[in-house]
């Protein structure tokens, strides 16, 4: 196990090698761990390579807005659907006292994790981090609460009624602040197949939180980035970037890796032709401002 005089083997410097740090170090244990191995199932037989590279890929919107943040102080950040807290806890050890940032999500076991990764990564770096973990449904928070950057990956699908969340959403962002979406790409057909085969027309459920009461639930109620644009446009949101990545599953990187070759340039080429990305991308990444 690593002492706080190894600091210097937790990177910071892109979310891809903070990863990697969990992964190998696993110091995650009980319940926590469970959790945890749950969440990340599809990364364990392998997460260098392929999909450590994809994985700073994906989080690249983010790290541009962290980067122009760090003049700044006082800096509010919500992490909407935080899951186990990956995203939460890089943001704080990014930023450090700059910024505080709430991992919010309404799974208990999840956030059971978080905070337990939350106490680890504290003990191993040797500093307190800024962030905290809440659980909640978005619907139920202040709106005079307001935030610099709010952040959801893949987080958009699960939140109904979804013209309420929109509205939401975005009365939770400060004047000039920034909103980051990364999602599954609704226009890629072979996703739609596979989510089809996976939970059948039906897209919105309920499901009874720890009040007893009943609320709804989107089952992977994808959605495109145009109607994304749409939707949060009509609250005064414009969009700043649009980029679509990804296109290979994990086997498909781990099996590009094992001959030597670099599936994410690949990608990217591909990625660049506006139809072909459209159609064939798994993710885009949308950033809006207010």
């Amino acid at each position: 196990m690593m002492g706080v005089n190894e600091t210097q083997d937790i990177s910071f410097d892109n979310s891809g090698d903070f990863m990697n740090w969990w992964f190998e170090t696993r110091l995650l244990r009980g319940k926590a761990l469970e959790v945890f191995e749950r969440y990340y199932s599809n990364y364990l037989r392998g997460f260098n390579g392929y999909l450590r590279k994809a994985w700073t890929e994906r989080h690249l919107e983010l790290d541009r807005e962290l980067e122009a943040m760090e003049n700044k102080s006082n800096i509010k950040i919500m992490d909407l659907g935080c899951g186990t807290g990956s995203v939460t806890l890089y943001i704080a050890g990014k930023l450090r006292e700059k910024c505080k940032v709430f991992g919010v999500d309404i799974n208990e076991a999840r956030l059971f994790c978080a905070k337990e990764r939350k106490k680890i990564l504290e003990r191993e770096i040797g500093f307190k981090l800024g962030c905290e973990y809440i659980e909640s449904n978005v619907l139920s928070f202040d709106e005079k609460r307001k935030f610099d950057l709010i952040y959801l990956e893949e987080t958009l699908h699960h939140m109904e009624p979804r013209f309420e969340v929109v509205r939401k959403i975005s009365s939770l962002l400060r004047n000039g602040g920034t909103l980051i979406i990364s999602e599954v790409n609704a226009y890629n057909p072979f996703m739609q197949l596979h989510l089809f085969k996976k939970r059948g027309l039906r897209t919105v459920t309920k499901k009874i939180g720890k009040n007893g009461q009943a609320v709804l639930y989107g089952v992977e109620r994808i959605v495109g980035a145009n109607r994304v644009a749409r939707l949060f446009g009509e609250h005064g949101l414009r969009v700043k970037s649009l980029r679509y990545f990804r296109i290979a599953s994990s086997e498909m990187g781990r099996f590009a890796d094992k001959h030597g070759t670099d599936l994410l340039q690949i990608e990217r080429r591909i990625c660049k032709m506006p139809f072909l990305s459209t159609l064939f991308s798994v993710h885009y990444n949308i950033v809006f401002s207010n």
